[in-house]
C-alpha cells in the first residue's frame, strides 16, 4: 500500500488569472441455472480479479492459517499477493526459518490460487541500517549481491509453486526506499535480479516493483538506465482515495498514462497489484474517514474501469485491517475489520460479499469492454478561432469536419510550462452537462490536457481531460458533477466552492508538461469539444463462454439514480445485486426497465445490437 498523503489528480502549476453467501443464479438461454464447483474452478483459473492476502507476514498465529486461506478461497479468486519478508525469512545470515511462508504455499496451491510473491523489504544486516533493529527489517536499500542470493534462495524453494515474484514494492516512495528514493538504485537491483529469478526458474515472471502510476518520471529513469527489459509484466498501485474511481478517472488516467511509454520503450502486460478505499481514516484521507456502502461499490468500479483500460489483472488491497491509530482502525483498506486482534476474521465488511460477487458472476466469461451509454453533444468544433503561431487551423488530421486544431508546443524549462487555447469569448456549455470530452489526435508524449471552466459565481475550476496518448483519434473524457482539489480552484469567488455552480463556460484548454521537468517540442490535434448531459452511466459488458447464442453480463451503474432501459433477446434474464441477491426477470417487448445507482448491478441475458441503454427518467435516490 502507498503512504503517500495525497495524490495530485489534476496538479496544477499554474493559474490562468453480509448477504448471501452461496452460489449465484445465472441466466443460460434464458434458463436459470447453478454453475458447478468444478466449472467455476476451471473458469476462473484466468480471473482477472486478485487480492493482497499477507497472511504469511501478517498473521500472527500459525496454528491458524488455514482459516484466512479459506475466506480467501471462498471468494473464487485465483489470484493473491504475498510478501515474502526477507527480514522474517533469514533474521540472521544463513538461518532460514519457513514456517509460515510454507504453510501459506502448500494450504494456496490446494485450492489452485496462484501466488505473486513480493520480495521485500530487506533485513538489517543486509542494508546500511535497521528502522527496527529488534525485528530486524529495514527499507534501505539492500546490498544487490545478498538480496539476489536471497531471491535466487527463495524463488528455487518454491518453484513450480510460486511462478510470479516481485521485486520490491513501491521503491518511488520514500517510504518503501530508505534514505529517499533512487530510481538507479532500484535500476540496479532490478538488472541482477531478473536473470537470478530466471535461472532459478525459468517459468517465473518477474513483476516491476508496484509503481504509483499518476507521474512517469520513475518509470522513464528505469528505462533510460537500461531496465526495461528486466522485467516481464509492469505493476501500478493506482490508488486515487479519497476520490471515487470516475472523478479520479482511474483506468483512463493512470493506466493511460503509463501505456504512453509504449511506443518508444516497448510493449509489457499490465498488472494493477493494489488499490483499494478505507472505510476508516488513512493516510492518504486523514480527515476524510470512508465508510463501508462506498468501499463495496469502489472496489467494483474501481476493478473494472481498470480492466477495461487494459490491466490483465486487478488485486484489490487488502484482505484483513491490521492498523491502530490513537485507538481506532487506521489504514482500514481490508475486507475484514480489525477484531479483536490480526489473526480475528469475525468481522466481513459488505465489500468481502462485493468482491465475492464480482468473481462469482463473471465466471467462465470474457472482457466485451466498456460500452457507450452517453449522447454527446458537440460544442465547439475548431471550424473558426483566432489562429496564433501556437494554434492554427489545419486539414491535416480531422475527426470530423473541414478543420481541426493544430497545436505545436515547445517545452524548454526544467519548471512547469503550458500551453494554453483561450477562446475570444468563453464557450457556452448548455443545461448542467455531467461530462466534457475532446477527440485528440496525440503524439505519443503523455503530456495531460485540462479544461478550465468558468461557473454561476465567476469562479474557474480545472478538470484534467486525460493524457495525451497517439496511435490515431482517441476520445478524453471527465466528469465535471464531483468536487476537485482545491489545488484546482483557479480563481475563487465569495461564493467559492470545490464544486461547480451551473451554468458554466468553458474558458481555456490546457496542454501541461508532464513531468514539470520534461523538456521537448510536438503537435498534436484537437476536435470536436463536446459535452454530454445527465447522469453519468457505465455499462461494462463480459461475453459467457461456450454459450450459444451469445450470452452477457453486463455489469451496470449510475453516478446518480437513473431509470433505464436496456434491449435484449432473452425472454427470461437474471439480475444479481452487488451483495450477490438474484431476481429473475421475465421480459416483455424485447426491453428491460432498470434502476441504475452508485451499488452496480449484474444482468446476464441474451443482447440486442445497436445501443446499450435508454434513459428513461431520473429516479429518486
Amino acid at each position: 500500500m502507498t503512504l503517500h498523503r495525497f495524490l495530485r489528480l489534476s496538479a496544477s502549476g499554474f493559474c490562468l488569472s453480509l448477504a448471501a453467501f452461496g452460489l449465484l443464479a445465472c441466466a443460460v438461454l434464458g434458463n436459470v441455472s447453478a454453475p458447478s464447483l468444478a466449472s467455476r474452478a476451471t473458469a476462473q483459473a484466468n480471473s482477472p480479479f486478485g487480492l493482497n492476502s499477507h497472511i504469511a507476514s501478517r498473521h500472527k498465529d500459525e496454528k491458524t492459517l488455514q482459516v484466512p486461506v479459506e475466506l480467501v478461497a471462498q471468494t473464487g479468486t485465483k489470484w493473491v499477493r504475498e510478501d515474502f519478508h526477507w527480514h522474517r525469512i533469514e533474521k540472521l545470515p544463513g538461518v532460514f526459518d519457513w514456517s509460515y511462508f510454507d504453510q501459506t504455499v502448500n494450504f494456496y496451491n490446494a485450492r489452485g490460487i496462484n501466488i505473486v510473491g513480493v520480495l521485500t523489504p530487506a533485513v538489517g544486516w543486509a542494508t546500511p541500517f535497521a528502522e527496527d533493529a529488534a525485528n530486524q527489517v529495514s527499507f534501505f536499500s539492500p546490498d544487490p549481491n545478498l538480496y539476489g542470493q536471497f531471491v535466487q534462495t527463495v524463488v528455487a524453494r518454491y518453484k513450480g509453486r510460486v511462478n510470479y515474484w516481485e521485486v520490491w514494492n513501491e521503491p518511488e516512495n520514500e517510504f518503501y526506499w530508505k534514505p529517499k528514493p533512487d530510481s538507479k538504485a532500484y535500476a540496479t537491483l532490478l538488472k541482477l535480479t531478473y536473470p537470478v529469478i530466471k535461472k532459478a526458474n525459468p517459468e517465473a515472471k518477474v513483476l516491476l516493483a508496484g509503481i504509483v502510476p499518476f507521474g512517469l518520471q520513475f518509470l522513464r529513469e528505469l528505462a533510460a538506465d537500461k531496465a526495461w527489459n528486466s522485467f516481464d509484466l509492469l505493476s501500478l498501485h493506482p490508488f486515487v482515495d479519497p476520490f471515487g474511481p470516475e472523478e479520479a478517472q482511474m483506468g483512463s488516467h493512470g493506466i493511460g498514462e503509463v501505456k504512453t511509454l509504449f511506443a518508444q520503450y516497448g510493449s509489457k502486460p499490465i498488472w494493477a497489484t493494489e488499490f483499494g478505499w478505507a472505510t476508516g481514516t488513512s493516510d492518504r484521507s486523514p480527515q476524510l474517514p470512508g465508510e463501508p456502502e462506498s468501499q463495496a461499490n469502489y472496489l467494483v468500479r474501481g476493478a473494472l474501469l481498470m480492466h477495461t483500460a487494459g490491466a490483465e489483472r486487478v488485486f484489490w488491497y487488502s484482505l484483513k485491517d491490521t492498523q491502530v491509530k490513537d485507538g481506532q482502525p487506521f489504514n482500514s483498506y481490508g475486507l475484514f475489520g480489525l477484531g479483536k486482534n490480526v489473526s480475528d476474521y469475525s468481522q466481513p465488511k459488505i465489500a468481502y460479499q462485493a468482491f465475492k460477487t464480482l468473481n462469482e458472476q463473471l465466471v467462465r466469461t470474457k472482457l466485451v469492454g466498456l460500452q457507450k451509454t452517453t449522447d454527446w453533444q458537440p460544442v465547439f468544433g475548431f471550424e473558426v478561432f483566432d489562429e496564433t503561431p501556437e494554434f492554427s487551423r489545419s486539414s491535416k488530421q480531422v475527426y470530423q469536419g473541414s478543420f481541426a486544431a493544430q497545436m505545436n508546443y515547445k517545452f524548454t524549462a526544467p519548471t512547469n510550462e503550458y500551453l494554453a487555447f483561450i477562446p475570444r469569448l468563453p464557450i457556452q456549455l448548455p443545461g448542467q452537462p455531467s461530462q466534457l470530452g475532446l477527440w485528440v489526435f496525440g503524439d505519443h508524449s503523455g503530456h495531460i490536457l485540462r479544461a478550465q471552466i468558468r461557473d454561476a459565481t465567476g469562479q474557474i475550476l480545472q478538470f484534467r481531460l486525460g493524457v495525451v496518448g497517439g496511435g490515431g483519434w482517441q476520445f478524453l473524457s471527465t466528469s465535471i458533477t464531483g468536487e476537485v482539489e482545491a489545488g484546482n480552484v483557479i480563481t475563487k469567488t465569495a461564493q467559492s466552492s470545490t464544486k461547480l455552480t451551473f451554468p458554466v463556460s468553458l474558458i481555456a484548454l490546457i496542454l501541461d508538461d508532464e513531468p514539470d521537468s520534461r523538456n521537448g517540442a510536438g503537435t498534436i490535434y484537437l476536435d470536436d469539444f463536446s459535452i454530454a448531459q445527465g447522469p453519468e452511466i457505465y455499462a461494462v459488458r463480459f461475453a459467457k463462454e461456450d454459450v450459444s447464442p451469445l450470452t452477457v453480463v453486463d455489469v451496470l451503474w449510475a453516478l446518480q439514480p437513473v431509470k433505464v432501459t436496456l434491449p435484449t433477446f432473452s425472454r427470461q434474464a437474471v439480475m444479481a445485486n452487488r451483495n450477490g441477491n438474484s431476481t429473475l426477470i421475465f421480459v416483455s417487448n424485447d426491453q428491460i426497465p432498470l434502476t441504475l445507482g452508485p451499488s452496480p448491478i449484474y444482468l446476464s441475458h441474451i443482447p440486442k445490437a445497436g445501443p446499450i441503454l435508454a434513459q428513461t427518467g431520473i429516479s429518486s435516490p
